[in-house]
């Protein structure tokens, strides 16, 4: 599918979460408040994906941020890394 076939509009500027197991979609709507923003939120869902089989897709116009946090831990000893993320729910 190229960039004139997509479903879903693109957005000039916002924030996309995209990939989102289809039947997952709307607890992260809930999760994250979305449903009571004042800004238009484009949520789209069962739309065929190669890397998740159906998938989601929310599109929030404007700037928007999230409560989430990640942090890349090392331990040289072990020679492994550690990728650790969080959100904060309020």
């Amino acid at each position: 599918m190229n960039k004139k076939e997509r479903l879903v509009a693109a957005i000039e500027n916002g924030t996309v979460i995209d990939h989102i197991p289809a039947d997952k979609t709307f607890q992260v709507v809930n999760l994250l408040g979305l449903q009571d923003l004042e800004m238009p939120v484009t949520i789209g869902y069962n739309y065929l994906s190669n890397k998740v089989g159906k998938k989601g897709i929310i599109k929030i116009t404007d700037k928007f941020s999230l409560p989430v946090f990640g942090q890349i831990a090392a331990n040289p000893a072990s020679q492994k890394a550690y990728f650790v993320f969080g959100f904060t729910i309020q």
